[in-house]
């Protein structure tokens, strides 16, 4: 029987985050600059999604949240 296919993660950004961020402390990415970057990550992913309306609506909600979790981050909330 063949093997079932892997998924390869080659994105280096969240390689980094496998190692350092989401393995070594569960609680990762509740803060807001922990928020920013997985916006972050989604709005880059979603440039893969082929269906250009769906893109553009995650996107557009990956954007709305780096800006809000943005603004909370600047102000020290």
């Amino acid at each position: 029987m063949a093997n079932p296919p892997l998924l390869t993660v080659t994105n280096p950004w969240l390689l980094w985050l496998f190692l350092h961020g989401w393995e070594g402390d569960p609680g990762w990415g509740k803060s807001h600059a922990g928020q920013v970057a997985i916006a972050t990550a989604i709005h880059e992913l979603a440039n893969q999604v082929e269906d250009a309306e769906a893109r553009k609506q995650i996107q557009a909600v990956a954007a709305k949240s780096i800006a809000r979790s943005g603004e909370k981050l600047s102000a020290g909330l």
